[in-house]
């Protein structure tokens, strides 16, 4: 009787240790329901395609602007919300005194400065009315950069007089030894005040990052003050940077119910082996900070089954069906989650506005899509939700 006594008090104790471990490492699934406030319908021209680099919401008290770069289009269109139609176009051309290259997305500031990023990597300075201004070459400091970008999920950054951008990739990802993987700066600043001076910040991947084997160091970011977060596409930390301070201030655990596993390399894999390895992982494509609501919304696309659509693989890699948007709090606090499936939403190119979260609703694998209009839903998340 003894035996089975103290048998059973130390199954109790077992039951108790193992309880209390789980309460302080697990978090609980929240499913957030949400409710779509409006949704914006922009009929386009025929020549126009639904594919976009960057929208960008420009908001006044009495006006929504919704500004374009379509991907087929050497333009940026600007578009009244309040009736959908198009007033004004900045068109480029590849000859002339004005001329570009590629584009590879912008940020517009006011009629007077919109910024625009070229290739090879430029930031160009246009008027209104498509007057080139001026520019700065984008040249490494301790790498060859190949290409930038000002996009939904990597936007130009205009704040402090400054314009920050971003090079979220190691040239030579392969032939870098995993040792040197955090000595390269990936933040570049242009000084508007000072005859648009470039420098680069000082800003490098975590030590060890390498350690456990070779993923992509890309990363999208959000705006917050005087922060700059980063997001990983495939490790699950945020890193904070002070501008003003010019140093990474702390690297964050995102904290969430998912179980987060990428894959890694200590060689390059074979063919397509790589990209069907990643698809049977998810990635992180985008952070937002919604200064209206003092949330995060982290992107995730989840795992992908090539067998089951009609999809190039490296197609697929990019467009996953399936995400989840995780929302946090302002100390990165798990406050829920939504998912969405079936391409029923755009993971890169949401964006915020006062009345809530611009998600793009018109891909061109949804069941439902068609070529003649951009649509976006605006949403808004009911945060009292009820664990699963």
């Amino acid at each position: 009787m003894k035996k089975t006594i103290l048998y059973s008090l130390f199954l109790a104790l077992i039951t108790l240790f193992f309880l209390s471990c789980k309460s302080d490492t697990t978090i609980d699934k929240v499913l957030l329901s949400y409710e779509v406030l409006e949704r914006i319908q922009i009929p386009l021209d025929s020549s126009v395609s639904t594919r976009t680099i960057k929208t960008q919401l420009i908001e006044t008290d009495s006006t929504r602007i919704l500004a374009v770069m379509p991907s087929n289009t050497m333009s940026i269109d600007f578009y009244d919300l309040k009736n959908g139609e198009k007033f004004h176009s900045i068109k480029f051309s590849t000859d002339g005194r004005h001329r570009v290259n590629r584009l590879n997305g912008f940020e517009y500031l006011n009629v007077d400065t919109v910024f625009v990023v070229n290739y090879p990597p430029a930031i160009m300075i246009f008027d209104f009315e498509g007057n080139k201004i001026n520019q700065v070459k984008i040249e490494g400091e301790d790498q060859y950069v190949q290409s930038i970008m000002s996009t939904n999920s990597l936007p130009l950054f205009i704040t402090q007089g400054k314009i920050l951008g971003a090079y979220p990739f190691i040239t030579r990802f392969w032939e870098t030894p995993s040792k040197q993987v955090s000595d390269f700066k990936h933040i570049y600043e242009i000084d508007k005040k000072n005859d648009l001076s470039l420098a680069w910040k000082e800003f490098y991947l975590p030590n060890g990052f390498w350690d456990k084997g070779k993923v992509s160091p890309s990363f999208s970011w959000a705006l917050k003050g005087d922060s700059i977060l980063t997001l990983f596409n495939e490790d699950p930390r945020i890193q904070i940077f002070s501008i003003s301070q010019n140093r990474v201030l702390d690297l964050v655990e995102l904290q969430a119910p998912e179980r987060f596993e990428f894959v890694r390399y200590f060689k390059r894999p074979d063919g397509n082996k790589g990209v069907l390895n990643e698809l049977d992982k998810g990635v992180f494509r985008n952070i937002i900070y919604d200064a209206y609501r003092k949330v995060y919304y982290v992107f995730y696309d989840l795992p992908a089954n090539p067998e089951k659509y009609v999809i190039p693989i490296y197609e697929l890699h990019v467009v996953r069906p399936d995400f989840k948007i995780f929302v946090l709090d302002e100390k990165f606090n798990y406050l829920g989650e939504s998912k969405f499936i079936d391409f029923e939403g755009d993971s890169y190119g949401a964006f915020v506005g006062k009345a809530g979260l611009y998600l793009p609703v018109n891909g061109e694998y949804n069941e439902y899509y068609t070529e003649d209009f951009l649509l976006f839903d605006v949403l808004h998340f009911n945060l009292t939700a009820s664990n699963e």
